[in-house]
């Protein structure tokens, strides 16, 4: 073994494991979603289902609430969550970096990606990054149910008011509270 691929490796052991003590345990994961089916039901947004991701995209909790639908939403929900993570970017973030100016090789990447993740890819509204309080991504928040903007809005309300020394992305929402769109007008955003 050469000196420097020794180092590599090392260097990347200690990043593991301190990375490793940082991350979204299920009484979190059950707290956020307990926040966003709250957020949704004080708001009076349609029933939603709530997805909390690791840093690698995998399950730690789900919550569907009495009356969301059943066949579409949980997914949805699960692949916002997913998007998150795995491009450490908000879904709506995604959607915008790849349709904002009007290239359509841009478009037409996102597709692609969309595709090649197996449809794990969501471009809209309701997927956030959960970061630590140092910064590392912890996992994704991904609701769905509601218009996007409401879905992006229930997300993260309920990881700032769960309490925990963790930060998201994007910070705030782009919910204008008190104005009543319709739900195309809110996907549209």
């Amino acid at each position: 073994l050469k000196p420097g691929i020794f180092q590599v490796l090392a260097f990347t052991g200690e990043r593991a494991m301190s990375a490793g003590t940082e991350r979204i345990t299920l009484a979190h994961a059950t707290r956020i979603c307990d926040g966003a089916v709250a957020a949704c039901l004080s708001h009076g947004f349609a029933p939603v289902t709530v997805h909390v991701c690791n840093e690698h995209g995998e399950p730690i909790a789900f919550q569907r609430m009495d009356g969301c639908s059943g066949l579409l939403t949980p997914d949805v929900a699960r692949c916002k969550a997913y998007t998150a993570v795995s491009l450490r970017m908000s879904s709506r973030a995604f959607r915008e970096k790849y349709t904002t100016g009007n290239e359509s090789a841009k478009y037409g990447q996102m597709l692609s990606m969309v595709s090649i993740s197996g449809g794990n890819l969501a471009p809209f509204p309701g997927g956030i990054v959960v970061k630590s309080n140092s910064g590392v991504v912890i996992g994704g928040v991904g609701v769905s149910g509601a218009a996007g903007d409401e879905d992006e809005f229930c997300a993260l309300q309920a990881v700032k008011e769960a309490g925990f020394d963790f930060f998201t992305e994007p910070a705030e929402h782009s919910l204008k509270l008190g104005q009543k769109r319709s739900r195309e007008e809110q996907d549209a955003k």
